[in-house]
């Protein structure tokens, strides 16, 4: 369990190394962004007008390229984020399924002593069984010769 709690540990941590990463990195690409947005509006603006053609293509595909790379650095997180909150749940559901099997340990061994008072049981009255079978036998043996006793004195009476 300690083992597992410090690979936990250890894997949060290098989660929100790289999470702090790609934030920087995010915020980074927005900056560019931004500034590039900035560029072009004052490049192409007004009669001032100091951009060609070309750095205005230029200027769009830098815009877009950025624009590409935040929306990447935006999925990357999100997906971090989704890792990070299984990775939390898997944690929690390996708890619940530790407790719930110590739960079902403690269960079958209270059922294994249950058992085993019972096959005593069922011993013990086996055995009275078969000791009240005995005597059972014995008491037809000897009634059947009482009978038997009884019908010859009968026989010679007469």
């Amino acid at each position: 369990m300690i083992k597992n709690s410090e690979t936990r540990a250890s894997a949060k941590h290098r989660f929100e190394k790289k999470i702090h990463k790609l934030e920087e990195e995010y915020y980074m690409a927005k900056v560019k962004l931004a500034q590039t947005e900035k560029n072009y509006a004052q490049a192409t603006k007004g009669s001032l007008r100091s951009a060609s053609k070309e750095d205005e293509m230029n200027y769009k595909k830098e815009i877009e390229k950025y624009k590409r790379l935040t929306v990447k650095y935006e999925q990357r997180l999100k997906d971090i984020e989704n890792i990070k909150q299984l990775a939390g749940d898997s944690a929690k559901k390996v708890l619940e399924l530790e407790h719930s099997l110590q739960s079902s340990r403690r269960q079958m061994e209270k059922l294994k002593k249950q058992l085993l008072k019972e096959e005593k049981n069922k011993q013990c009255l086996e055995q009275e069984l078969m000791e009240d079978q005995k005597k059972i036998e014995d008491l037809e043996h000897r009634y059947a010769h009482q009978a038997l006793l009884v019908c010859i004195q009968l026989q010679f009476m007469w």
